[in-house]
C-alpha cells in the first residue's frame, strides 16, 4: 500500500534472555575450566590460563585476578574459553 510505512528493521532475539543464557554458561564453565586446569601438574592455574591468551587477553586477565581477589574462576573472561579449552585440554 503507498503511504504505509515499511518495517525495515530485523526482529532480533531478546538481548536479555541472551545475556542470562551466557551468564548462565559462563558461571558453569569458569569452575569446570579451572578444575581441569589443577589437573594439568607442574603448573599453576594461572600461568596456563596466560599461556593460553594472545598479550591483550593475558594483560586482561592480569587485571581481572587483581579486581576479583586473585579469583582465578571469576577473572577468566567468556570469551578466552575457546583458547583455553582448545589449547590446553589434551594436557
Amino acid at each position: 500500500m503507498k503511504g504505509t510505512p515499511v518495517n525495515t528493521t530485523i526482529d532480533r532475539p531478546n538481548r536479555d534472555a541472551l545475556n542470562k543464557v551466557l551468564d548462565i554458561y559462563r558461571d558453569a564453565m569458569r569452575p569446570f575450566i579451572v578444575r581441569a586446569l589443577k589437573r594439568v601438574r607442574g603448573q599453576q592455574v594461572e600461568e596456563l590460563v596466560r599461556q593460553t591468551l594472545n598479550h591483550r587477553q593475558a594483560e586482561q586477565f592480569s587485571l581481572n585476578l587483581s579486581k576479583t581477589g586473585n579469583d582465578v574462576a571469576a577473572s577468566i573472561d567468556v570469551g578466552d574459553f575457546p583458547h583455553i579449552v582448545g589449547r590446553k585440554w589434551n594436557e
